[in-house]
């Protein structure tokens, strides 16, 4: 077995379902996500849940050292399916308290804490 992982620069080369695949933009977070794709999730050996990173703004996520490739598989202990999963536990996450972000990185999960001060 061999692990396989998408690098900042090799999201950029995926277009396929790119049209079909939608977008969010978490503006409390400073976040664009989309949802994960056929080819991408292949290339992430199957991976069924979570959303890329497409973008990261200045903002909490950034502070959390969320980067752009990153795939999001949980929130406050909530598995994130799709960006529609995504955006519902976003709208609800709370301000001032530390949040437990489940990453994967490069084929490695990691654990970042984010903090919304507004």
């Amino acid at each position: 077995p061999f692990k396989v992982w998408l690098l900042p620069e090799e999201v950029d080369k995926i277009e396929d379902n790119k049209a079909a695949s939608q977008q969010q933009v978490a503006d409390r977070l400073g976040l664009i996500v989309s949802n994960l794709n056929d080819a991408q999730r292949e290339a992430l050996q199957g991976l069924k849940n979570g959303v890329l990173v497409q973008d990261v703004a200045k903002g909490a996520a950034k502070d959390a050292g969320i980067q752009r490739g990153d795939v999001i598989l949980r929130l406050q202990n909530n598995v994130i399916r799709d960006v529609a999963d995504f955006d519902k536990i976003v709208k609800e996450l709370p301000v001032g308290k530390s949040i437990a972000v489940l990453i994967q990185r490069q084929g490695s999960p990691i654990f970042l804490a984010l903090k919304l001060d507004k």
